[in-house]
């Protein structure tokens, strides 16, 4: 286990596995603030294991220290991964992501 359940539940990786199937996508990019990154790597297997329990295959990124800070998602190192979609932790500004989900 990579989370204690309670925190797997309050960043709702379970559903953010079912988000994932839903769309189909494969190539994951999560953003996480500073203030997480201590939380980056169980995060990031956390939503892994989830979405192997639900047979995808997923290749989870994460991405830290950000360009523009951390409530900008950062599209430009999503592309640069060849990310599908970006899981962002902690307070973004939703309407300024134009290019990746």
């Amino acid at each position: 286990l990579c989370l204690c359940e309670e925190r797997a539940g309050l960043l709702e990786i379970e559903q953010t596995a079912e988000w994932i199937r839903r769309n189909g996508f494969k190539r994951i990019a999560i953003q996480v603030p500073d203030e997480m990154l201590s939380e980056a790597a169980s995060i990031s297997c956390a939503l892994q294991q989830a979405c192997e329990e639900k047979e995808l295959q997923t290749q989870v990124f994460i991405m830290a220290d950000t360009i523009g800070g951390s409530c900008h998602v950062d599209e430009i190192t999503a592309q640069h991964l060849d990310a599908e979609c970006v899981v962002h932790y902690g307070a973004t500004y939703v309407p300024e992501v134009a290019h990746v989900p």
